[in-house]
């Protein structure tokens, strides 16, 4: 129980965070394609309303339009404060796809916990992959960045994977963590980025 605490309070702080950050990576709109997203075109402004999934410990939200219907194969969506990316729409376009099983269904988004005018950065559960005929893992939470200067998103698996996003964008930050090929706990994925994100939000 004290785990799960812990990571609803670290999750509520990111948010919190993000909604201090003037700086937004996407106006109010409808994305509908990930060509839409990444050059940054609304195919028109929405009016939407977000619900978490009934497991409370999910990220994910179900988002429906005005009207009450469900938005469904829109891939991204925001209201010019919070935004959110399609699940299926952040599997297809992982830079790595060898990093777990994304557990999430294809029609409901996560919020972007924080964001700025180059990055998002996500947060969800995966699990490890199984046996063809065992195919049962561990789950975990790890981090997602969605790097718009290679318009991919990166999964924040081993220290070798923030490694390689801070030498494209944030070299100063490499000499003050030790970044293995090992696995890189989700703590010190927040500590990064939170440094990424105050420092590119100014």
């Amino acid at each position: 129980m004290k785990n799960i605490l812990n990571i609803l309070f670290c999750v509520l702080s990111l948010i919190g965070y993000s909604q201090e950050n003037e700086s937004l990576f996407l106006k109010n709109g409808i994305y509908k394609t990930f060509f839409d997203f990444k050059s940054k075109i609304a195919n028109s402004e929405i009016e939407f309303s977000k619900s978490q999934l009934k497991n409370n410990l999910s990220p994910a939200f179900q988002l429906r339009y005005k009207n009450g219907k469900r938005v469904k194969n829109i891939f991204c969506v925001s209201n010019g404060k919070e935004l959110f990316v399609r699940g299926k729409g952040i599997k297809k376009n992982f830079k790595e796809k060898k990093r777990g099983k994304i557990v999430i269904d294809p029609n409901d988004y996560l919020l972007a916990y924080l964001q700025n005018n180059k990055f998002l950065y996500f947060e969800h559960f995966f699990m490890s992959t199984g046996s063809a005929f065992l195919p049962i893992g561990k789950m975990y939470m790890r981090g997602i960045i969605y790097d718009s200067t290679i318009e991919k998103f990166i999964i924040f698996k081993y220290g070798t994977d923030v490694k390689e996003f801070l030498n494209r964008n944030k070299i100063s930050l490499l000499k003050k963590y030790n970044l293995t090929k090992e696995k890189i706990a989700l703590e010190i994925v927040r500590e990064i980025m939170l440094e990424i994100f105050n420092k590119e939000g100014k």
